[in-house]
């Protein structure tokens, strides 16, 4: 006799489906999406056909594939306004772009991996490029490692074994210590060629690490006394979310 579980495999395998359109990949044919999740492509195309019956997938005409339809952006909307901590960040992000000219982001750890929530567009005219809802590994530059730095031991433990072999993962290590240490995180052309950032964590009322505030440009503009300047700007601006999360404490 099978034990019984708590999941559903349908809603689990629609959710695989919807897992499969990224920024990169927007739009899937049934033989793509059958190759990313595993699914015979009949039973994948019944479960397309009934999303797009619920307006939850759209298929374009011209090329017959698939792409996430109005739905998906009605239920985002939703999502995104019950976000207490993009509401309360959104206005002191504005001030620190105000100040810096650079681009800001704020991003949080889903799934293992590091997600733009908000983003303030630098006013320069050549700028660090980030999107709302763009997702990147945790052991990769600043942002990311300021997330996986605070993430309770085990979790971050099962993240750093699975990264690349290439990675050295004791120095990882050394540099997520560091990082808890001292509040913030600099990275120099980790994520994007020529791009530096500095980022600090933005805590909730019970202290938890719940987001990263970063800034980030061309390196050119990241000269060694700035970036000093830009590591007391960011942790500064990151404590003021924090305490109006409800944090009381200090970084």
């Amino acid at each position: 006799m099978n034990k019984p579980t708590n999941t559903i495999k349908a809603v689990e395998r629609v959710i695989d489906i919807l897992d499969c359109f990224t920024l990169e990949k927007s739009e899937l044919g049934i033989s793509e999406i059958s190759r990313l999740t595993g699914m015979y492509k009949s039973t994948a195309f019944r479960i397309v056909q009934t999303l797009i019956n619920r307006g939850v997938l759209v298929q374009n005409p011209e090329s017959k594939k698939f792409m996430l339809g109005f739905k998906v952006f009605e239920l985002g909307a939703v999502a995104s306004a019950n976000i207490e901590i993009r509401k309360v960040a959104r206005p002191l992000m504005e001030e620190l772009g105000n100040r810096t000219r650079e681009t800001i982001n704020l991003s949080i750890e889903h799934l293992g991996e590091r997600v733009c929530i908000e983003m303030v567009e630098s006013k320069e005219a050549v700028r660090n490029f980030v999107q709302v809802g763009m997702r990147g590994p945790l052991h990769v530059g600043a942002t990311g490692k300021v997330l996986l730095a605070f993430l309770p031991p085990e979790q971050l433990g099962q993240i750093v074994q699975k990264v690349d072999e290439s990675v050295d993962r004791e120095k990882l290590l050394t540099q997520l210590s560091e990082i808890r240490d001292k509040h913030y995180s600099v990275s120099h052309e980790e994520r994007v060629v020529g791009a530096t950032a500095v980022s600090a964590p933005v805590k909730d009322h019970s202290g938890r690490v719940v987001a990263a505030l970063t800034v980030s440009g061309p390196s050119m503009r990241f000269p060694d006394d700035r970036v000093n300047e830009l590591i007391n700007e960011v942790k500064e601006c990151a404590l003021k979310i924090s305490k109006r999360l409800g944090y009381a404490g200090d970084f």
